[in-house]
């Protein structure tokens, strides 16, 4: 485990911001998948024909455009950054 800065005492818990207000899903007509379950089905009748469904394929625009592989990649390098700065920090969730 990585020890925090010197000058830095471990917090009992990281003060995050209040969440965005929950989207509405009447204003986003085109997103096929607003639900795990239309997600679940959607990959089992693709399944049953033959075809792999992309695996993280339920992420769209509000448009309902499947999002670009290389702004997917730039999501998992920017929560791959949080996280790891939650773990220097001594954050990181206890097991």
């Amino acid at each position: 485990m990585h020890d925090a800065a010197p000058d830095q005492d471990k917090s009992e818990s990281l003060d995050t911001p209040n969440p965005p207000e929950q989207l509405d899903q009447k204003d986003y007509l085109y997103v096929h998948f607003w639900h795990d379950e239309d997600w679940v089905k959607y990959t089992e009748q693709q399944c049953d024909c033959g075809q792999i469904p992309p695996r993280l394929g339920f992420l769209t625009d509000k448009k309902g455009n499947p999002v670009p592989e290389s702004q997917i990649k730039m999501f998992m390098s920017t929560v791959k950054q949080a996280w790891s700065e939650l773990y220097c920090l001594q954050l990181d969730p206890s097991l």
